[in-house]
């Protein structure tokens, strides 16, 4: 479901911008990032616990416009070396 799938975004991506992705993002993102990430877990267990699919739908895309970036930076990062070695 929705609401599944938002938690568990919220989850992985806090622990991956806390670890693995913390140097594909500038600290005052990160920490924006954080906040919003926080607020939405926050959010998920008092008003969200009866909110509608849009609601949830919203949240989520919401999250991936500031999470989608330092994602795709990780990937690049990720992917580069292997590109080079192609070569």
């Amino acid at each position: 479901t929705q609401k599944n799938a938002l938690e568990e975004y919220v989850y992985d991506t806090r622990s991956k911008v806390e670890a693995i992705y913390s140097d594909y993002v500038n600290p005052n993102d990160k920490e924006i990032f954080l906040q919003l990430l926080n607020s939405t877990k926050n959010w998920f267990y008092d008003e969200g616990e009866d909110a509608s699919k849009l609601v949830y739908v919203e949240k989520f895309d919401q999250l991936k416009t500031y999470g989608g970036p330092i994602t795709e930076r990780y990937r690049e990062a990720e992917e580069q070396p292997k590109a080079v070695q192609l070569l």
